[in-house]
């Protein structure tokens, strides 16, 4: 059989590297079997087809669902497919704030930041901006955005976690965070505090505790809502933002109350 080779790509012509759900019926040979489908990341999915004219859905979390058409002939092909984002406008380099530019480069200092950006997939160029945007707007008692209380950021991306849905389901999909390390001085807890936050009550859900953030704190009142869960000597921190329920695998899902909350924000990040 020929092998079709499919690459998938953002409306940023970016690759995409999220979880991809795709299914493909033939016109003559009816449904393509899972073990035809394999999935090699960053947007790659290796087909094993039989020479006909197949309908693909293709769902990438972060992303609409895609429909195609796709003619397989008798020799292997390379097929590029744009899948487009949940978003009107996305933010650019250029639309980030000076503070927003020295967060990105502890990311990777041996970068310029403009290129790093430009690598960053949609999913995390979404989440930097918003989660960094909100960091920005929320002052300590003292005055100062909360930002400037970090020093590095450690790790941009998803992490999986399981929970029920509105409707009692047990789901799991890929909540969009950044961990960061503090700067130190005054104490993590006392800087949250003084900012509005809540410490809650109880253990630590297992998608902060398995990275060792056991303390969390959630902003009082807001939508969306920062939601910071600090390590026992809060040093470092995992920070989110939520509508305080269970939402699909998506950054633009999660923050459509985003531009309500930061008018700023709107002008340059649009959800559909």
């Amino acid at each position: 059989m020929p092998t079709v080779t499919l690459l998938l790509k953002s409306q940023r012509s970016r690759r995409i590297p999220d979880r991809i759900s795709i299914s493909l019926r033939g016109a003559g040979s009816g449904p393509v079997q899972p073990g035809d489908i394999e999935e090699r990341g960053a947007g790659e999915v290796v087909l094993d087809l039989v020479p006909d004219l197949y309908t693909m859905d293709v769902e990438v979390d972060g992303f609409a669902p895609k429909r195609a058409k796709l003619r397989v002939e008798f020799d292997p092909i390379v097929h590029e497919l744009e899948v487009d984002n949940l978003v009107t406008l996305m933010p650019t380099f250029d639309d980030l704030s000076d503070e927003q530019e020295r967060l990105l480069k502890t990311l990777d200092g041996g970068n310029k930041p403009e290129e790093l950006w430009d690598e960053l997939s949609d999913n995390k160029a979404a989440t930097f901006f918003q989660v960094t945007h909100a960091l920005t707007e929320v002052t300590t008692k003292a005055g100062a955005p909360l930002s400037t209380a970090i020093e590095d950021i450690i790790r941009l991306g998803g992490s999986q976690l399981t929970a029920p849905d509105t409707g009692g389901t047990m789901r799991s999909v890929v909540g969009w965070r950044m961990h960061v390390a503090f700067v130190g001085g005054t104490p993590v807890e006392e800087l949250l505090l003084g900012a509005g936050f809540k410490r809650d009550e109880g253990t630590a859900h297992p998608t902060h505790s398995r990275f060792g953030f056991v303390k969390s704190f959630r902003e009082k009142g807001a939508n969306p809502r920062m939601q910071i869960v600090t390590d026992f000597e809060g040093k470092r921190a995992d920070v989110d933002l939520d509508n305080g329920k269970f939402h699909r695998s998506s950054p633009h899902e999660v923050y459509k109350n985003f531009p309500k909350r930061f008018p700023k924000g709107a002008k340059i990040y649009k959800v559909k």
